[in-house]
């Protein structure tokens, strides 16, 4: 995992200086998944967020759908107290609804569908 991390970040520094925003989105998503795999939901919700930063910019809404999904489970899996989780969840929900409805159209609709459980299971948790 280090060896994968170091590798992410250093093609990183090229996607930037390219200005390349679905470049940059797809290496949070790995710095992402690597976080969480070493157990750092924390992190792995940080670069979730900078994923979806460079997903919007880049308009890609499959992109945006993956990082709120996990955003999404870095929230129930993580330490964030619930109430606080729920806050963060409501304030993602608009995300989905408009900055990922493209990607809700066809082979896509199960990304926007598992955003929709995984925020319903957030709000049961309460």
């Amino acid at each position: 995992v280090p060896a994968a991390r170091a590798v992410v970040e250093q093609s990183s520094k090229t996607l930037q200086a390219l200005g390349d925003a679905l470049g940059l989105a797809r290496g949070a998503y790995m710095m992402s998944d690597l976080t969480w795999l070493m157990g750092d939901p924390v992190a792995s919700y940080a670069h979730a967020e900078r994923m979806l930063s460079h997903a919007r910019h880049a308009g890609s809404g499959f992109d945006v759908a993956t990082a709120l999904t996990f955003m999404s489970w870095a929230l129930v899996e993580g330490p964030v107290p619930t109430a606080q989780a729920i806050d963060r969840s409501e304030a993602l929900a608009p995300s989905c609804t408009s900055t990922c409805a493209p990607c809700c159209r066809g082979p896509r609709t199960r990304a926007c569908a598992s955003w929709s459980a995984t925020t319903t299971a957030v709000c049961s948790a309460t």
